[in-house]
């Protein structure tokens, strides 16, 4: 049975994985708790990605909430830079950085710790974009 204590083993998670697991999130939106679900929320989850793992251990609750947690900080990451004046972004293209002033500006905003994360959306969306807005519409 899974159970969502602590990982024990570190999760990787396949794009597939991760659209099931938004997509079960999706279904249980109204048990949300502010901008998070309960365990038995995440326990149940974990039950239906049992068939489409690759590699790595079998998903747990406890996984599954990592995943989310680590989603929801994308998430945030992109909305902080969508809300920038001045800044782009497009889920196909990202941030779009072309040319010296959107280059200035892209690299003082990931000069700071907590935005590193956006490096990869130089140029690149974020395929789990649209789920994520459908779970948390303003942001969270």
């Amino acid at each position: 049975m899974a159970h969502s204590s602590t990982p024990k083993e570190k999760a990787h998670w396949e794009d597939e994985e991760s659209d099931a697991l938004l997509d079960y999130l999706i279904t249980q939106r109204d048990k949300m708790a502010g901008t998070n679900f309960k365990e038995i929320t995440f326990n149940e989850a974990a039950k239906k990605l049992v068939g489409l793992k690759k590699s790595g251990p079998v998903k747990t609750g406890a996984h599954c909430k990592t995943r989310w947690t680590g989603m929801k900080s994308t998430y945030n990451a992109i909305e902080k830079y969508r809300s920038r004046s001045g800044c782009h972004w497009d889920n196909d293209h990202g941030a779009g950085i072309h040319g010296g002033s959107a280059e200035a500006m892209w690299k003082e905003f990931i000069a700071i710790k907590s935005n590193a994360s956006m490096k990869r959306f130089k140029n690149s969306g974020w395929r789990f974009l649209n789920k994520m807005q459908q779970l948390l519409p303003s942001g969270s």
